[in-house]
């Protein structure tokens, strides 16, 4: 089963997208940049994408990932409400991740998860 490491604050969101991928994948949440870095370092997980809201608390999605590139070599999938346009003013290098625009359809994430999943 594939092991998704999800951060977004969005309690409901998080549910939703949980509720999807049950029986897909093992779902791992977490509510900050923070929580996502030290999940990261635990040697005892092992996940085989991570999916980041850009605007976490605490540390963003951005800065989460800028610290994840070149450090993890699973997909990483940067979500959000913004366009991709207003995150690359950001500094975010899309040539490595993959970006979602909410609302999306859950349908479509799980066969993106699926597919980065497969190619990694």
């Amino acid at each position: 089963m594939i092991s998704v490491l999800f951060a977004d604050d969005d309690t409901d969101f998080t549910c939703l997208v949980e509720k999807s991928l049950q029986g897909f994948a093992e779902v791992t949440i977490a509510k900050t940049g923070e929580e996502v870095l030290e999940l990261c370092k635990d040697s005892s997980k092992t996940f085989h994408c991570i999916v980041l809201d850009v605007h976490l608390p605490g540390i963003s999605g951005v800065e989460v990932v800028k610290q994840l590139q070149g450090v993890v070599s699973i997909p990483l999938i940067l979500i959000s409400g913004s366009s991709k346009e207003e995150c690359e003013k950001d500094g975010v290098d899309f040539s490595k991740i993959v970006f979602m625009e909410k609302p999306f359809s859950l349908k479509d994430f799980k066969t993106k998860i699926a597919t980065l999943c497969r190619a990694t």
